[in-house]
């Protein structure tokens, strides 16, 4: 059987696994909460490959290649050379045959306009993160003193939580009408 029709066939098998059988790579039962106290979502990749959310994030921004574990598609866009994003399998997009991916990233195609927002944020969060350290070097009795450390920990911790959730508001904005893939 040549790849082409391999392909072809693979794209109409239901490749999501029952929650009960557990993620691929860990073998950990998927949506209860793993020995290390975290709970794993189902997420599907392109290929219709479906993995536990924790080892499969790990498994894409860790291999070298950046490819499915089982069928070993590249899950980077040809284009502009981002990984692609795994989907929840409740909310995923209909899986596509990798001639049939976009070349570019849902990011990418919104013309850089999110982009620049996402710049935007990060350098304020930045900025503020530099202002309360510098408070800290600057006036140290100040910062322990009138103001406690943990104190300026915490707002640091805060400021990054808040663009954190401003990024994800953008990208879900972006998302609602669109598909990564």
């Amino acid at each position: 059987m040549d790849i082409q029709t391999r392909q072809q066939i693979t794209l109409r098998l239901p490749h999501h696994q029952d929650k009960a059988e557990g993620c691929c790579i860990c073998s950990e039962a998927v949506d209860l909460p793993r020995s290390d106290g975290r709970t794993e979502e189902l997420l599907v990749l392109p290929c219709s490959h479906t993995f536990g959310s924790i080892c499969i994030i790990r498994w894409l921004s860790h291999s070298p290649n950046r490819s499915c574990p089982l069928c070993r598609r590249r899950m980077i866009y040809r284009g502009c050379g981002h990984a692609v994003k795994p989907y929840e399998v409740a909310r995923a997009p209909r899986c596509v045959r990798e001639e049939d991916m976009p070349d570019l990233c849902l990011v990418c195609r919104g013309g850089g306009v999110l982009e620049e927002q996402v710049r935007v944020i990060r350098e304020r969060q930045m900025a503020v993160q530099r202002t309360l350290q510098g408070l800290r070097t600057w006036f140290p009795g100040l910062v322990g003193g009138v103001f406690r450390v943990d104190t300026v920990e915490s707002r640091i911790g805060a400021s990054k939580r808040k663009e954190e959730k401003e990024v994800a508001a953008i990208y879900a904005e972006l998302e609602k009408d669109r598909e990564e893939w």
